[in-house]
């Protein structure tokens, strides 16, 4: 070999690898964007029951970007991200985020307003996703013009296998969501996550806490009244709410908070400034498709035709279970606690196969209050005569005294509530 040749080897190689790795990778990994970017974000739209459409997408060789609109019959207003993509193999982040070689990254500012928002609006944050050279995914985020990180999730996914992986802690200062009926506001808000997947077993557990939420209905004032100030949206502030999720064999749900108030809530027919005091709640459900079941709880054919409505439900509920474990309500004037099932009988035939069991203990001080409140009863004389009355008709339970109870049971197509037993046939006809 002629020593020219052998002095250009090296620089021709230098040359094809900068090439390869400067320009033809990240344009083919633009080109593959471009064409699974939105089918990709359609999929995982509809797994939420939501719809994606990307517009104004703008290819470049190292960069492109492009308007992503999510739309959902759970927002009143579609989601608008604007969305940077870096493909690489390196990426060159700022020094604001973690930097990392890897294959691309996707960069956003999170919307201020839309169906769901950062809360306060003043607030910027800037989220990023971004892949690195060992197939590890990283979604962080962090405040806007600082070098606050808000903390991170990792994501592995291993196809060969069927394994994956989540875990991390990630921060928000609080976000708003638009509700069809109501607007939800938290703050402060803590997402913790520790999932795997092995063989199709999902296991691991994650939760949401936050330093307090708000819920805010939509205000029923005219725009004729006369008074000078409209009167406040029925609300409720709720403090340190957290959820928690436990996936096993069955799913686990616990939600929780240390107290709750409402602010206005004259016009739900409660009275203004109610204490709802600490909750507790466990709910544990098994092989249970809740696609099916949701569709199969329809009020209106309820009404329309009951028994093939309920026939339709038991279908849909096949061999599920659902037990609430415990539903507990705790007020200075005391506790209301609820637990449940709801099964089926194999192999199902109708819906007299559907069993469903509720038990309720509450004091009856905390009763009287509710009754009071609500205008059932205007004198708390007159509450507790109407709650003998019903101890006394069997529809109530006392186990001791000061404590009331209730016990409902749907068994075989007998309904019996407490020590009274209610014929079904009239009722579904």
């Amino acid at each position: 070999m002629s020593p020219v040749i052998k002095n250009l080897a090296l620089p021709l190689w230098v040359g094809l690898f900068c090439l390869l790795a400067g320009i033809v990778l990240p344009w083919q990994a633009g080109v593959y964007l471009h064409k699974h970017l939105a089918a990709t974000l359609e999929n995982i739209a509809g797994n939420v029951h939501a719809e994606a459409e990307v517009r104004d997408y703008q290819q470049g060789l190292w960069q492109s970007s492009s308007t992503v609109i999510i739309q959902s019959a759970m927002l009143r207003e579609p989601v608008e991200l604007r969305i940077k993509m870096r493909h690489g193999p390196w990426l060159g982040f700022k020094t604001s985020i973690p930097a990392a070689w890897g294959w691309f990254s996707l960069q956003a500012r999170l919307p201020t307003q839309g169906g769901i928002s950062i809360f306060p609006a003043q607030s910027a944050v800037d989220a990023w996703l971004y892949a690195d050279l060992s197939g590890l995914l990283h979604l962080g985020g962090q405040l806007d013009d600082t070098t606050q990180n808000l903390g991170e999730i990792r994501l592995r996914s291993l196809m060969q296998d069927s394994s994956s992986q989540c875990r991390g802690e990630l921060r928000l200062p609080g976000f708003k969501w638009l509700a069809p009926n109501a607007d939800l506001i938290a703050a402060d808000v803590v997402l913790r996550a520790n999932l795997q997947r092995e063989h199709g077993e999902r296991q691991g557990d994650f939760s949401v806490d936050a330093l307090r939420a708000a819920w805010i209905a939509p205000s029923n004032t005219a725009n004729n009244n006369p008074m000078p100030m409209p009167a406040l949206p029925p609300s409720l502030l709720i403090e340190q709410p957290r959820f928690d999720v436990v996936l096993t064999k069955s799913t686990q749900v616990s939600a929780a908070w240390s107290s709750a108030r409402g602010i206005n809530l004259n016009s739900l027919g409660l009275g203004n400034r109610m204490e709802l005091g600490r909750l507790n709640t466990r709910l544990n459900w098994q092989n249970v498709h809740w696609g099916a079941l949701w569709n199969a709880m329809d009020a209106n054919a309820l009404m329309r035709a009951k028994i093939p409505a309920l026939n339709a439900f038991t279908y849909a509920l096949d061999d599920g279970r659902i037990s609430l474990e415990a539903f507990e309500l705790s007020q200075a004037q005391g506790r209301l606690r609820v637990s449940g099932e709801l099964h089926t009988h194999s192999p199902i035939m109708d819906w007299r196969d559907l069993n469903f069991h509720l038990h309720i203990e509450l004091s009856q001080a905390l009763l009287t209050t509710w009754m009071l409140d609500t205008g059932w009863s205007h004198t708390p004389q007159a509450a507790l005569e109407q709650l003998e009355d019903l101890r006394r008709q069997g529809w109530l339970d006392a186990p001791m005294p000061g404590q009331l109870s209730a016990t409902f049971d749907l068994w075989r197509g007998e309904m019996s509530l407490s020590k009274r037993r209610v014929p079904l046939n009239s009722q579904l006809q």
